[in-house]
């Protein structure tokens, strides 16, 4: 919440706006339909993995691969940066082990921890953007998804496109 000067404050996770807290328990519970609730109807997320930002019936379908990928995938709050009452900025952890497929990539069975800093925008139907910044190269990385060792992954991957194809 802005500061008696009207500036942003730092603040601690348990002051964070109920808004984003909603949406981060229904993520926590792998509840799609609460994830998308959290979010206005025209509301965003980008994902600096992702070519463009999803919303609606394509943020339900990304969300729901998501948990299917990492089932066991959980978001902390390290703190919130800043805040006013219609944006806040937080520094976030997701922690999850790649278990299953996701955007065609095969389970590698490796588990990421991912610091995000993550700034949404926030109206009165809920979250308008949620965008999350982190080091694509290193969750690659922990996943085991970086040359030399994507190697490993070839066979399966061709495997796929056979049975596609086929």
């Amino acid at each position: 919440m802005p500061g008696e000067s009207g500036r942003a404050t730092t603040q601690a996770p348990h002051d964070l706006d109920p808004r984003v807290e909603r949406g981060i328990e229904a993520f926590n519970d792998h509840d799609v339909e609460r994830v998308l609730d959290a979010f206005a109807d025209d509301g965003t997320f980008y994902d600096p993995l992702l070519d463009d930002p999803v919303s609606g019936r394509e943020l339900r379908e990304y969300t729901a691969e998501v948990f299917e990928a990492f089932p066991d995938l959980t978001i902390s709050v390290r703190r919130v940066v800043a805040a006013t009452d219609d944006d806040v900025a937080l520094e976030l952890r997701y922690v999850g082990t790649h278990e299953g497929s996701m955007d065609g990539i095969p389970a590698t069975g490796r588990r990421a921890t991912t610091e995000t800093v993550a700034v949404l925008e926030l109206g009165e139907d809920g979250i308008e953007s949620w965008r999350d910044y982190f080091d694509q190269v290193a969750f690659r990385e922990q996943l085991g998804l970086t040359f030399p060792a994507v190697l490993s992954l070839a066979p399966k991957l061709a495997v796929r496109k056979l049975k596609a194809v086929v």
